[in-house]
Order: C-alpha cells, then structure tokens, then sequence
C-alpha cells in the first residue's frame, strides 16, 4: 500500500508541474508580442510625430497606446512568474485596457488618412501615408492579440485557481502561533492538574 500511495503521489506531482509548465509557457506566449508591438507602435509614433508639421491626436496615438501594450506585456511576464489566479487575472484585465487602447488608436489614426466626410461617406486622402497604415494595422493586430489574452488568461487564472489546493499550505500568522501556544499551555495545566490528583489518591490510600 506504501509503494502505491508513494507512486500515486509522485505522479500527481509530476502531472501538476507539467500543466504549470505548460501555463507558464502560453503566459509567456501572450505577453512577448506585446513588447513587440509596443515597440513598433512607438518607433512609428516618433516617426509620425518627426514629419508632421504640428502634432496631433492621431500622430502621437501610437506613443501612448505603444505604453499601454508595453505595461500589458509587463503584467504577462509577471503573471508567468508569479503562476497564481491573481497575477493572471491581472495580466487579463489589463489586456482589455490594451485591447480599448488599440482600438482608440486605429480611430485616430484612421484621421490621418481620411480627407473629409460627407452625408455618411469617406473621402480618403490621394497621398496615403504608409507609416500610418502600417500603425493602423499595428493597431488591428494589438487588438486581436489582448482580446486572445483576456479569454486565455482568465482560463489560465481559473486553472491555477484549481491547482492552487496542491500547492503547500502558507506558513502561519503571529496570531495563529500564539492561539497554538496558548492551547498547549491549557492542555499542559490540565494534565499537571490530573497527575496532581492521582497523587493525592495515592498518599490518601496510603494512609489508609
């Protein structure tokens, strides 16, 4: 029965470091794009911002929103290396800041090849500016990327939440030592107490 219970433990072990392993790698899968991104969308942001003669909202849109997938891209990496629900929830939260970032971006970027609107129809501009569309797609792709992130994260967080129970119990608070003392002082008075009133059983039927 030893060998069995002793065998069946170390597989269970083995099985859960291999799904940790393997959360950890799709974390880790999710969050280096967006430093990728983020860095694209900020190089084509300085470059938009350098030819245009007056900076505007659909200019220095790829700046900020780059910012918002570089600190999603942070949250990722610390999700796969603290591997709790709480990082990872984080982690997915903050892809929807990004996922409405990017969004807002391609809305503002989209200005910087319209000419002008008129009862409902789009006038593009004759000269499209490449750099824009490429922040444009960019974009798209950021999108795309934290809206993967935000349903695979929360599956990711609600899967460590269920290996959470195999993982070693946290170490005890002051208060919870201190009630542990306590009880054993009590249960350490109750037996002196008993070994007191056996000896005195004992001396009285020596009397006798």
């Amino acid at each position: 029965m030893a060998p069995t219970r002793q065998s069946s433990q170390d597989s269970e072990s083995q099985s859960t470091g291999l799904t940790l392993f393997m959360i950890q790698i799709i974390a880790l899968c999710l969050a280096i794009p967006h430093f990728i991104i983020a860095a694209g969308s900020v190089l084509i942001g300085l470059a938009l911002v350098s030819a245009a003669p007056v900076v505007s909202a659909n200019t220095i849109a790829p700046i900020w929103s780059g910012g918002i997938y570089f600190v999603t891209g942070l949250f990722g990496l610390f999700a796969t290396k603290r591997k709790t629900s709480y990082t990872m929830c984080c982690f997915a939260g903050f892809s929807v800041v990004a996922l409405m970032g990017g969004a807002i971006s391609m809305q503002l970027l989209r200005l910087g090849i319209v000419d002008n609107t008129m009862d409902g129809r789009v006038f593009m501009k004759e000269e499209i500016d490449t750099t824009t569309v490429v922040g444009i797609i960019l974009a798209g792709i950021e999108c795309i990327l934290s809206g993967l992130s935000t349903a695979l994260g929360f599956l990711l967080a609600n899967s460590l939440r269920q290996w959470s129970g195999l993982e070693e119990p946290a170490e005890p608070t002051k208060e919870q030592l201190m009630a542990e003392r306590q009880e054993e002082i009590r249960k350490q008075k109750q037996q002196e107490k008993r070994l007191l009133q056996k000896a005195r059983l004992a001396r009285s039927y020596q009397k006798v």
